[in-house]
């Protein structure tokens, strides 16, 4: 039987979950030598992992609950400067640079939360 690594551990060189991958062996991404430590092989404590990644996901949601709702109103300010004259030039400029900006922002912390979901590990009962 094969050692593998015990929990998620990410490759010091490129960032690759390396979790369960072969001790004695290499990163599938990059190739670069997995460290040679002894609690690699240890699982971690999962309630404890767990509680990490929900942590994250509730700090996700609180962040989502305010800037989607922001994201709309820059983005209705960048539609309706395409109607209102006074608006067409300064402040529709600005209302679309922030609405994608803001949009990049959700679709990160969504990608967070999604990422911190798949990761939760299960738990013995």
């Amino acid at each position: 039987m094969t050692r593998q690594v015990g929990h998620h551990f990410l490759c010091p060189q490129c960032g690759y979950d390396l979790y369960t991958a072969n001790l004695e062996g290499a990163c599938p991404e990059c190739g670069h030598a997995i460290p040679r430590r002894k609690e690699l092989e240890k699982a971690k404590n999962p309630r404890r992992v767990n509680a990490q990644h929900r942590r994250q996901i509730r700090k996700a949601r609180r962040a989502l609950m305010w800037s989607i709702p922001l994201t709309a109103a820059f983005l209705a300010a960048g539609i309706a400067s395409f109607w209102v004259r006074w608006l067409h030039a300064p402040v529709g400029c600005i209302a679309w640079i922030l609405a994608f900006f803001s949009a990049m922002a959700v679709l990160d912390t969504w990608i967070r939360m999604a990422s911190s979901t798949e990761r939760l590990v299960p738990e013995d009962k």
